[in-house]
């Protein structure tokens, strides 16, 4: 099981931002085709929160 964790840095919440897609997608990618990885759980740093939303800039 890999345990995969969001953590967006200088942010009291995270956000679902073209970079950490940048950092995330390929990471997803490399854990699916990782034959000892039969599962992913992601998680956040941020406590009380997941991903607080989109950020549009």
């Amino acid at each position: 099981i890999a345990v995969v964790q969001f953590n967006q840095e200088n942010s009291k919440v995270n956000t679902l931002s073209r970079g950490m897609m940048d950092e995330f997608v390929p990471l997803f990618d490399h854990l699916q085709n990782d034959d000892k990885v039969k599962g992913i759980v992601v998680i956040s740093a941020k406590p009380g929160s997941f991903i607080a939303g989109a950020d549009i800039k």
